[in-house]
């Protein structure tokens, strides 16, 4: 079964005061670096929703072949209607959807690799665990489409992988932990990415 892969990009950046997404990160910005990493593994198109900051985020991002910006205009009603509007045009009966927040800066390649790769052995929720929670990136079958078309609030998809009657699977990302929501947590990041320790195609986190 195909994925379709979707970077989630729309939020406000409240707490770090302008876009962070298009922020200096190694050699790139925060939202290239996700997207290479997404694309690095397949082949399909890379779905980017925006929203607050869309046109910098479609700015960031013009030119980079197999990427198409879609822009959520509800934005302020929170991740899980930018989930919910992903699954409106995005979702298909004979596809699964993946999610990614694109400010989780140290995931890498390898790891959702390892996600997709237990997913097209047993078709089901497959999501990252880390904190002691489960949480996205997050694969979802065909069959949630529906549910995943209701959602809102900030709470993201967090609903569906709360459901203790639905079989979820998970792979440990202690890495997906790492995310820039203030200025501080990108001073942090630059740090590790000085260090050569956070790559979008290799493996682990530090």
């Amino acid at each position: 079964m195909k994925i379709t892969k979707v970077l989630l990009a729309a939020g406000q950046s409240s707490r770090f005061g302008q876009c962070k997404l298009t922020q200096q990160l190694g050699d790139t910005s925060i939202v290239e670096r996700a997207v290479q990493m997404l694309t690095s593994v397949n082949s399909e198109p890379t779905y980017v929703i925006s929203g607050a900051w869309h046109n910098e985020v479609h700015g960031a991002l013009e030119g980079i072949s197999n990427v198409k910006v879609l822009c959520n205009h509800q934005w302020q009603k929170g991740l899980g209607n930018s989930i919910a509007f992903a699954a409106k045009e995005l979702g298909r009966t004979d596809r699964a959807l993946l999610f990614v927040l694109a400010d989780q800066v140290a995931l890498t390649s390898d790891a959702l690799k390892e996600l997709v790769s237990g997913f097209t052995r047993q078709p089901a929720r497959w999501c990252a665990r880390y904190k002691q929670r489960l949480g996205v990136p997050a694969i979802f079958p065909p069959e949630d489409n529906e549910l995943l078309r209701t959602l809102s609030g900030e709470h993201g998809a967090q609903k569906l992988l709360r459901d203790t009657s639905a079989k979820i699977h998970f792979v440990s990302m202690p890495h997906a932990a790492v995310d820039v929501d203030t200025a501080d947590d990108l001073v942090n990041a630059r740090h590790l990415f000085a260090a050569d320790r956070l790559e979008p195609g290799g493996g682990q986190c530090g």
